[in-house]
């Protein structure tokens, strides 16, 4: 990713200048390797196994923050990822009114789905001044509180997630064969653009596995 992305900034500074997309990419980047850093940190502390299997013991304050953290973390990355490329693709296809309007329609729609979901989830799972004397994190007002609404952000985010990443694939496949350059260059654009029908099917799974998780009994 790294590599890639000094690629990319060295190219667009040559070529150019650098745009609001290389920026959000690089945030973004920082984003996943924060986001890595505390998967891992979460793994130490219990983290990817099974409710039953966690002993109470490893259910501490500060795992209980990690999650609320990781949640966060991925939301806001989600959202700069996806903004930066319907930014780069504005300024491909800037000089059609219909695409610019679409683009700055999933812009505004995907900044304001992962800020709700945020705002949602900082209103029901940060502990309020009266859970700190019954537990804090770990209290069971607190989990009474933040259970049900962070699993709906947890499904609604990874539905809504999966149709912004197949708005932001559609897009550039249907505006593509305006461009003014040959067949071939377009041919081989749409198989590029096709590739990332990849990231469509991770989050359709993805959303299968958080439906299973919201409705299981565990």
């Amino acid at each position: 990713m790294v590599v890639l992305l000094v690629m990319r900034f060295h190219t667009r500074i040559r070529i150019s200048g650098l745009g609001m997309d290389d920026y959000l990419c690089a945030l973004a980047a920082v984003g996943i390797v924060a986001y890595v850093a505390l998967c891992l940190s979460a793994i130490e502390l219990s983290g990817g196994r099974h409710l039953w299997d966690i002993p109470l013991a490893k259910l501490t304050p500060t795992y209980v923050r990690l999650c609320n953290i990781l949640a966060n973390v991925y939301m806001v990355t989600a959202m700069l990822i996806k903004i930066a490329l319907l930014i780069q693709y504005r300024r491909i296809f800037h000089p059609s009114p219909v695409a610019n309007l679409l683009l700055w329609f999933g812009i505004v729609s995907t900044a304001l789905i992962y800020i709700i979901c945020m705002c949602i989830l900082l209103a029901y799972c940060v502990p309020r001044p009266e859970d700190y004397p019954l537990g804090g994190w770990v209290s069971l007002s607190y989990s009474n509180r933040c259970r049900m609404p962070s699993a709906y952000v947890v499904l609604l985010s990874g539905i809504l997630g999966t149709v912004i990443d197949i708005y932001v694939l559609t897009i550039p496949l249907a505006f593509l064969w305006g461009l003014k350059t040959t067949v071939k260059r377009k041919a081989g654009l749409s198989a590029i653009f096709l590739a990332g029908s990849a990231a469509c099917i991770f989050s359709i799974v993805g959303v299968v596995y958080r439906v299973k998780m919201v409705t299981a009994d565990e």
